[in-house]
């Protein structure tokens, strides 16, 4: 099971990082779509054992800065198109990601930094399915994050959930 969310953290955490403010300027627009092929393998708690699983993932990533100076990020991304094949058995996996990410700067600095001493919301949300095609053996992962982030760069608000199952 560790080693399943330490997989799957570190998918929410590229994730995190690709929803940052980049490049901001006062009532600037960027949005771009793009395609990502990777693979990895993955322990399946509900098999017991590893899968190899191939991904193609659509991202659509989308920065405002407001009129304030404010940054608002959206990220989304989900599987085109994602596979596995179980190294022990032999047997195909379908698999479903889908990633969800909110960011917002307030735009109450002077600070030349566009996001340096401002406060931040962030909320995350991240699922994960790995359909076998034995009944009652898949897993299901859903993580959900919200902080809120006060303009010392301190968080004030923490609410965190990681559930991970076999149906």
């Amino acid at each position: 099971m560790k080693k399943r969310l330490a997989n799957f953290s570190l998918m929410v955490l590229l994730t995190l990082t690709l929803s940052v403010p980049v490049s901001v300027r006062a009532d600037h627009f960027n949005e771009y779509n793009t395609r990502v092929d990777y693979s990895y393998t993955q322990y399946d708690e509900c098999t017991g054992e590893d899968v190899l699983i191939a991904v193609t993932m659509h991202i659509h990533q989308r920065e405002v800065i407001d009129g304030n100076g404010g940054a608002h990020t959206t990220f989304d991304a989900n599987t085109q198109s994602a596979n596995g094949v179980g190294l022990t058995s032999g047997k195909n996996y379908r698999v479903s990601q889908i990633f969800h990410d909110q960011t917002n700067n307030r735009g109450d600095s002077n600070d030349s930094d566009p996001v340096a001493g401002r406060a931040s919301t962030l909320t995350m949300l991240a699922d994960e399915t790995i359909t076998t095609p034995d009944a009652n053996n898949n897993l299901f992962v859903r993580a959900r994050t919200h902080l809120v982030i006060n303009a010392n760069g301190e968080i004030t608000v923490t609410r965190e959930t990681l559930t991970a199952e076999c149906r």
